[in-house]
């Protein structure tokens, strides 16, 4: 199921800072996550999830950036879900704050470029490969 998009009060259709938090909830199965609703923008927002400080950037239906003081793999995961899609790298900018990418459109051609260009706000560049796929009632072996 994807991200819940719906029109703002100037009629764009908008990923609203409530929905955000909801998705994550009940689609990613991660409660506990504020978004801060004065500090969000059409295509960002920051919030927290515990004592960890998120800023989170996307542009629906192409790609999603997470970036996060403490890694944070069940946030990475929750976010997988409701986008539909796989993170494809992760990195850490200036501040050793980490950075997880989606992106649905071209994934390969993003990473090649990013790593093509070294550049000093992408520290730690790694390539991140898609999870395997478990079946309805089958377990997942990557999990524990």
């Amino acid at each position: 199921m994807p991200e819940t998009i719906t029109a703002g009060s100037d009629g764009v259709k908008k990923w609203m800072w409530y929905n955000i938090m909801s998705d994550l909830e009940v689609q990613g199965d991660l409660p506990g996550v504020v978004i801060y609703p004065l500090y969000t923008g059409p295509h960002s927002c920051s919030g927290i999830l515990g004592n960890n400080r998120l800023f989170i950037s996307w542009f629906h239906n192409q790609g999603l950036v997470v970036s996060m003081h403490e890694y944070s793999q069940p946030l990475v995961d929750a976010f997988s879900a409701v986008v539909g899609y796989e993170p494809f790298c992760r990195y850490e900018t200036p501040g050793d704050i980490t950075t997880v990418e989606w992106d649905k459109i071209d994934p390969e051609e993003r990473f090649s470029q990013m790593a093509a260009k070294p550049h000093f706000f992408y520290r730690n560049l790694v390539r991140l490969e898609p999870k395997p796929k478990t079946e309805p009632g089958e377990k997942d072996e990557t999990s524990s």
